[in-house]
């Protein structure tokens, strides 16, 4: 039986289309690694559920969850990962904001920092530690209004992703496409997925302006990545 293989008309762009519909083209254990920024609101919590199923199905053998949450019902999405896949938890990353912090005016709260689900297919132990609390930076609100920064996406391909490999990431809910453009950046293949067709042609806009790292070949016809700077005391 000949094995099924990732569509090429997915890698490394945005397509438009609903992810639950367009994820059953992708072949099992496939992806290296999934990060997304799901919907936040109540109507939007199934999400939750399909993403742990999906990427129990899609995720390679220790690959890599990072699905950022909304604060107020953290606890639930997180308990819809836990019991809708067959993942391992493995932390929630705090990511601090940096400038105007969102309000919370009927609770008359400031959030101070966004929270991020990280779950593994399998149990995993990576070679370099990760910081449960992660110093964010500006969201990228130029592409979308509710843009997330690319940084911790850049480091999580920088730490468990190898550029010369053949890793893929999934961004299932792709938005102004902050996290598809970091792994363009970062050199890693990526597949990206929006229903919205004014998000997508953002999304599409951001990867246009994003540039990749730079391949040379040296003397012995090797290849020579340009370094992405990625700052690892944050």
């Amino acid at each position: 039986m000949k094995r099924k293989t990732t569509p090429p008309e997915f890698l490394n762009t945005v397509t438009l289309g609903n992810a639950i519909e367009l994820c059953q083209r992708i072949p099992d254990h496939s992806i290296d690694m999934i990060f997304t920024d799901p919907p936040y609101p109540f109507d939007f919590f199934y999400l939750y559920a399909w993403l742990g199923s999906i990427a129990t199905r899609i995720l390679k053998p220790g690959g890599w969850l990072f699905a950022y949450a909304g604060n107020e019902h953290a606890f639930k999405t997180e308990s819809l990962l836990r019991l809708c896949g067959k993942l391992e938890w493995y932390v929630n990353i705090i990511i601090t904001h940096r400038g105007a912090a969102p309000m919370l005016y009927y609770k008359a709260l400031q959030s101070d920092y966004k929270l991020c689900h990280v779950f593994t297919s399998g149990r995993v132990k990576p070679d370099h530690p990760i910081s449960s609390i992660q110093d964010g930076r500006m969201p990228e609100k130029g592409y979308h209004i509710w843009g997330q920064d690319g940084g911790l996406c850049r480091k999580m391909l920088n730490y468990l992703t190898h550029p010369d490999g053949d890793a893929i990431m999934l961004d299932p809910f792709t938005g102004g496409g902050a996290f598809v453009a970091a792994a363009k950046e970062m050199g890693r293949q990526f597949i990206g997925f929006e229903v919205d067709p004014q998000a997508h042609a953002a999304s599409l806009r951001h990867l246009a302006d994003t540039t990749p790292p730079l391949v040379l070949e040296n003397m012995f016809g090797e290849e020579i990545r340009t370094p992405v700077p990625v700052d690892f005391d944050k």
